[in-house]
């Protein structure tokens, strides 16, 4: 009978370390096998849940606890009570490709990919794309089939951070006139699960020094078919959790919640994940994770160095005389660029097409600032009211190449509401048709 209290302690041990059984898991590791993710159904309700674990030691270290997938639509809700429908091999990603600019030159994408296809209890579909790097995981959810329409309300995707450590993370803006922008301060080193001040929460991409790991919160793959997001402001024991835009962002103009036509996919939530923070900086898991360029010729894409005086004299761009100093100090110290901020429609003395020709013939290229809004800003500066539009836009475009302007700079789009987003992506299609580079600033990531 001695023995019996050690029996009835063990199996107590036993339980409180695995409080959520597993009837159905997958795992899926890294390439070089030392990082391990596991998508499972948990509890009575068959709630879908993910884990990551660093497996290269002697014992496995948790470093995503366990956290919900969950998304919601106007018809459906993808909570719990999933049945398994198909569960696909795993396949290997193994390609390198080439970048203009960047950490690298040559990128090689590595890593192992599976998908599983769920039920809910109406039936519908759900499939989860999950996919391991050396460094890191990234998983979204897919809508094979099923109405021919969804609309994603809610997204409650959880990121489960152990508490033992810091965080480096921007809280997101509150709506104002300029923002939000993604231009204030990271707060550095505070305790991870620590609230944000402000209801709106916290921005991607997010950094953790959790144990002994490091780990940053971003996401990938973003088109202007879905919202871009951000992080919940309450994140009890270090469970962060997706939010979707603010209802009044970009003047209440466009929805915030997603609706698109199936089959889609939803952006890449991406967890990079190393004990040495320089594998997180030299990463570039968000490039790969997004599609391949479409374009057949991008020699006209030179990355360069530019003058620039707003910064220190606001009025300067409105002045041909002080822009051609700063095209001046751009040739003598061999920059690529001269940018002309805001207002210069209003320039003063030369003509706007004649600064442009100076500089062509000093050998500096010419980028020109422009306003997003639109109805989605009221901010003054200007040019405004020609980004927003598809045939001013292209017309602006064209008389560009024709000038001999190398690029624009585009601001101030304050929202990261679906139909912003896709304004991100018509400005860069009808730039690239034109041969114009494009630098968005105050910007979504």
């Amino acid at each position: 009978m001695k023995y019996i209290p050690l029996i009835i302690l063990t199996v107590f041990w036993l339980m409180s370390c695995n409080p959520e059984p597993e009837a159905t898991s997958w795992t899926l590791q890294s390439p070089d096998g030392d990082l391990k993710m596991t998508v499972y159904l948990a509890g009575d309700n068959d709630q879908l849940k993910y884990r990551v674990e660093d497996v290269s030691g002697d014992e496995a270290e948790i470093v995503i606890k366990p956290s919900a997938l969950s998304i919601e639509t106007e018809t459906q809700a993808f909570k719990g009570n999933f049945e398994v429908q198909q569960i696909f091999a795993p396949t290997t990603i193994d390609e390198t490709y080439s970048v203009v600019t960047g950490k690298q030159s040559v990128i090689r994408n590595h890593a192992q990919e599976q998908r599983l296809v769920f039920t809910n209890v109406d039936g519908a579909l759900l499939e989860v794309v999950m996919r391991v790097y050396n460094h890191g995981v990234a998983f979204r959810y897919r809508f094979p089939e099923g109405a021919e329409e969804y609309t994603v309300i809610n997204e409650s995707t959880e990121f489960g951070i152990p508490t033992q450590g810091v965080a480096w993370i921007q809280p997101y803006d509150e709506v104002t006139t300029y923002t939000p922008a993604y231009e204030r301060y990271f707060q550095n080193a505070i305790p991870i699960g620590m609230p944000s001040a402000n209801k709106e929460g916290f921005c991607f991409p997010a950094l953790f020094r959790a144990s002994t790991h490091y780990i940053l919160l971003s996401e990938a793959d973003l088109d202007g078919s879905y919202f871009g997001s951000h992080l919940q402001p309450e994140a009890p024991n270090g469970v962060y959790q997706i939010r979707m835009p603010e209802e009044s962002e970009a003047m209440n103009t466009g929805p915030a919640e997603a609706t698109m036509s199936v089959p889609f996919e939803t952006p890449w939530r991406v967890i990079m994940i190393s004990k040495d923070l320089g594998d997180i900086i030299e990463s570039d898991m968000v490039r790969s994770l997004n599609e391949p360029n479409q374009l057949e010729d991008i020699s006209w894409i030179k990355p360069g160095r530019a003058s620039w005086s707003w910064w220190s004299d606001h009025a300067s761009s409105r002045s041909a005389r002080s822009m051609r100093a700063f095209v001046d100090l751009a040739a003598e110290m061999g920059w690529e660029y001269s940018l002309i901020d805001a207002n210069w429609n209003t320039i003063e003395g030369d003509s706007v097409k004649q600064l442009v020709d100076y500089a062509n013939s000093q050998d500096v290229g010419i980028l020109m600032w422009y306003n997003s809004g639109g109805p989605h800003n009221e901010v003054p500066e200007q040019p405004r009211d020609i980004m927003n539009d598809p045939e001013k836009r292209r017309a602006e475009f064209q008389k560009l190449q024709e000038w001999g302007v190398k690029g624009i700079k585009v601001d101030f789009f304050q929202s990261d509401k679906p139909h912003i987003i896709q304004q991100y992506q018509d400005i860069i299609e009808d730039a690239a048709e034109y041969e114009i580079m494009v630098n968005f600033h105050g910007c979504t990531i």
